[in-house]
């Protein structure tokens, strides 16, 4: 199973591997290794009893997946999502340039096999004529051949919906939250159930995937809810985030640092996340350089309690300040900013067992 996309691909990843799980013993791509050197390093870990590879691919220029296809040989490909703002825009000369370059995986398909693709947006369910595999459109659209319904994202509780596969339907639950996962989970129930798991079996196994590491990763203390998405950030994941940390009843906190590698998308997009932080957050802490636009945006749109820092290290010293017994926290920003070092250090003094 190969997977691609411009946001989600991890997430797909690991659900798709525990929905397997289910009947198979699976090799997955570890952490995010998915250009020319990591997809090689997954398969020398692969063991004579593995029967399911699940790999996760990634796209800076034409060719690359390609390429990667000619190693995977994938039966089935997933596609996730290619937002209008995409990460690593900076990278590529265009949106449909990042598109194409994701078809690459679909058209490596041999005819018998499946492509999945997300029917809520309409870049990747447009990918579906360049390949000659035959295609599973998976969403919340009323056209979608794999279809969630009745979602109830519970706030930090987890993700709950009903899927639906023809005549076949199943209660899905996941243990992490926000309804952005959604199609990753469907992506994930698409893969299994074409690789012969039964769609019940499957949807069982997704109830008890663990979170990826720093993605939408709740972390309990005894004083704070820390809601740790700080592997990485972009402008549709940071929305995502934020609208998981506006769900929640108690104080909400969100610092997000800089979104990096956007381009001439830059400025507009952090625009467009101070806004929303106004929306969804009591207090924003902006980490970074780029995060001041954010931060000024904020205020505008009438956050009073803002708050503008250098790095993690400055980060964590004003929350140590300013936060209080009973807050949740949202940790976002881009890979190189670290600030998975300081989710983690906000729930290591007052960790529980």
């Amino acid at each position: 199973v190969g997977i691609t996309g411009n946001v989600g691909k991890t997430t797909t990843k690991e659900a798709t591997a525990a929905a397997l799980g289910a009947r198979y013993r699976v090799l997955r791509t570890t952490s995010s290794f998915n250009n020319e050197i990591g997809v090689p390093l997954t398969f020398l870990g692969i063991e004579p009893t593995h029967e399911v590879a699940v790999i996760e691919m990634g796209f800076y220029v034409p060719g690359e997946i390609a390429d990667l296809c000619r190693l995977v040989r994938p039966q089935v490909g997933v596609i996730t999502r290619i937002p209008e703002v995409p990460v690593h825009y900076s990278r590529t000369p265009s949106v449909d340039a990042i598109a194409m370059g994701k078809s690459e995986l679909i058209e490596a398909l041999p005819a018998d096999g499946v492509a999945l693709l997300n029917a809520d947006d309409p870049r990747v369910r447009g990918l579906a004529p360049r390949t000659k595999a035959r295609v599973v459109l998976f969403g919340e659209s009323a056209d979608a051949d794999l279809r969630a319904t009745d979602v109830n994202a519970r706030g930090i509780e987890g993700l709950r919906f009903v899927a639906h596969d023809g005549a076949r339907s199943v209660d899905v639950r996941l243990p992490l939250p926000g309804r952005h996962l959604v199609p990753a989970a469907l992506a994930a129930l698409g893969a299994a159930t074409a690789l012969g798991v039964p769609m019940d079996e499957a949807a069982t196994a997704l109830s008890t995937m663990d979170a990826p590491a720093h993605r939408m990763n709740v972390r309990r203390t005894a004083e704070l809810v820390v809601i740790d998405d700080s592997y990485n950030a972009s402008p549709a994941a940071v929305t995502a985030a934020l609208s998981v940390l506006g769900s929640v009843t108690t104080r909400r906190v969100a610092v997000i640092g800089d979104m990096l590698e956007l381009g001439t998308l830059s400025a507009d997009a952090h625009e467009a996340a101070g806004r929303e932080a106004a929306r969804q957050s009591d207090v924003l802490v902006g980490v970074g350089e780029l995060a001041r636009t954010m931060v000024n945006a904020a205020r505008s749109a009438g956050l009073r309690d803002t708050h503008q820092v250098a790095d993690r290290a400055e980060a964590l010293m004003l929350l140590r300040r300013i936060l209080r017994r009973g807050d949740t926290v949202l940790v976002k920003g881009s890979h190189s900013l670290a600030l998975d070092e300081l989710a983690d250090a906000l729930v290591q003094p007052a960790a529980t067992a």
